[in-house]
């Protein structure tokens, strides 16, 4: 939450952003010896152009109309108490039917059984009409009949026309 409400006051872009929150975190993350991964993201839909910083999430990809598959640009460590600088920002365009896919390390984690890496995950959403339909499919393959040891969190943009 604190971290949420940092990037909300922060202006600028995806990169000033984090840069901005990091720099606000630094001795809080430092003292409590911990990081955040994240992704910022930008979008400008009249252009259908995405600008996002990967700061060490890793999670997610883009998947355009006709199956191709393009992970995330990492573009820096963490968040944590020793890192400031060395994010970059990265750029997609969306074309009718692509998507761009993020979730959390608890997706994979749920069912090691499963192949679930971005390749797998793409063929599961193959054919999928909505975002709606998207984040509902990539969730139902976490299921178990055990309580789940990670959260399992989803997030799609789906460009329709």
């Amino acid at each position: 939450a604190t971290v949420r409400a940092t990037l909300r006051v922060a202006s600028g872009s995806p990169i000033e952003q984090i840069q901005k929150a990091a720099q606000a975190l630094e001795p809080d993350l430092d003292r409590s010896e911990s990081f955040v991964t994240l992704v910022q993201a930008q979008l400008d839909p009249a252009g259908r152009h995405l600008t996002y910083v990967d700061a060490g999430h890793g999670n997610g990809f883009f998947l355009t109309s006709d199956g191709a598959l393009t992970p995330l640009v990492s573009g820096g460590i963490p968040l944590c108490g020793f890192q400031v600088e060395g994010y970059q920002a990265s750029h997609f365009t969306f074309a009718p039917g692509d998507a761009f896919v993020l979730y959390s390390d608890g997706v994979p984690d749920a069912r090691p059984d499963l192949d679930l890496t971005p390749p797998a995950l793409a063929t599961y959403l193959q054919g999928m009409d909505s975002a709606a339909a998207m984040v509902e499919r990539l969730v139902s393959l976490t299921a178990t009949d055990q309580p789940p040891v990670d959260d399992v969190t989803v997030l799609v943009l789906r460009c329709l026309t």
